[in-house]
């Protein structure tokens, strides 16, 4: 009996051994499948975390390529754009393309002036009857007067009227437009000096004109043609153009005393036109 109790109480003891070694067993073993699982995890977690750092590093860092593309592109950029940067957050303008155009052709030289005045310069003193009378160089009653029609001793009317240029002596006298001289007078008025003064009589078309009191001896003669503006001669002494005007077709100007010529035109406004 009492052997058999001790059997009894060995087999418990071996019996709970065995099972405290079971379980032993059981928990190491959960306890590594835990490690294991925690391994595994951390080993997931690293690639995972590595892989995604790559990719980042590719997004974010340029290649050496574009780097070098990009800086080629900035020192080759327009000085313009580089002095003058946009303001941030505006867009730069377009370029406007460059159009090639040709020159646009000479203008074609102004014509020729068909008149021209015969002296240069605003004359100094005024033609006009009430100009000439007002202006104060000539007392009153004067026989000298520059308006045509003026007084004149003996009783005649000036045929003409007296042109003063402001250079005096020696300005230089020009045709008024194309023509041809029909007559030359060398001695057309002496002055008390005893200058000699020569007349021209040139036949311009639609009028004829006499450009007289000229210094001699007179530039042209008979049969010559004179272009618009050429110099035909010089002032004289008496510092003044004395300018007749008759109708087309005159030949020859008389040496008239008395009434004046039925062919005689009153050159004023004429001339007004042409020097003001």
């Amino acid at each position: 009996m009492v052997c058999r109790l001790e059997e009894q109480q060995n087999w418990s003891e071996l019996h709970s051994r065995r099972a405290l070694r079971a379980e032993a067993r059981t928990r190491k073993r959960k306890r590594n499948m835990t490690l294991f699982a925690v391994l595994v995890l951390l080993v997931i977690l690293t690639v995972t975390f590595v892989t995604l750092g790559a990719v980042s590093g590719k997004k974010g860092t340029p290649k050496p390529a574009t780097v070098a593309k990009k800086k080629t592109s900035k020192a080759t950029s327009s000085p313009a754009k580089e002095t003058a940067p946009q303001a941030a957050g505006t867009t730069a303008p377009a370029t406007p393309p460059v159009v090639s155009e040709s020159p646009p052709p000479a203008a074609a030289p102004p014509p020729a002036p068909t008149r021209v005045a015969p002296v240069d310069g605003k004359p100094v003193y005024p033609y006009t009857r009430d100009g000439s009378i007002a202006c104060g160089k000539w007392s009153a009653g004067s026989d000298d007067y520059p308006f045509f029609g003026a007084p004149r001793s003996g009783g005649r009317l000036h045929g003409a009227i007296d042109v003063y240029p402001p250079a005096g002596r020696g300005a230089p006298v020009k045709a008024i437009k194309d023509g041809t001289v029909v007559q030359v007078i060398p001695a057309f008025y002496t002055r008390a000096d005893g200058e000699v003064c020569c007349g021209i009589l040139i036949d311009h078309g639609d009028f004829v004109a006499f450009y007289g009191e000229m210094a001699s001896p007179a530039a042209l003669s008979v049969g010559q043609t004179v272009k618009t503006g050429q110099q035909i001669g010089t002032v004289s002494g008496t510092v003044q153009l004395h300018f007749e005007m008759y109708t087309p077709g005159t030949r020859a100007r008389g040496n008239w005393y008395g009434s004046q010529p039925a062919n005689l035109q009153d050159p004023t406004q004429f001339m007004l036109g042409l020097t003001g």
